[in-house]
């Protein structure tokens, strides 16, 4: 289960929306500048998530749980 679901489910709020807060702008950021299921397939395929950018993604395996979050999160933090 993607962690903001999983504090939502449990009850902590505050957890759920500050997850939610510092995925959005990424989320946005997918969907607005072109249809969003190519601009997502294009972020996702390099990164080895899904096999291709080309593929129809009822057609592919879903990523492991929590993955597409911790890659979003891994590749937009700010450098140490």
């Amino acid at each position: 289960m993607q962690p903001h679901l999983a504090a939502f489910r449990a009850g902590r709020l505050d957890e759920a929306r500050s997850i939610n807060d510092e995925l959005m702008p990424r989320a946005l950021g997918l969907m607005r500048p072109r249809p969003g299921a190519a601009t997502a397939k294009a972020a996702l395929a390099p990164a080895g998530v899904i096999s291709s950018a080309a593929a129809r993604l009822p057609m592919v395996e879903e990523p492991p749980p929590g993955a597409v979050h911790q890659w979003l999160t891994a590749r937009h933090s700010p450098a140490a």
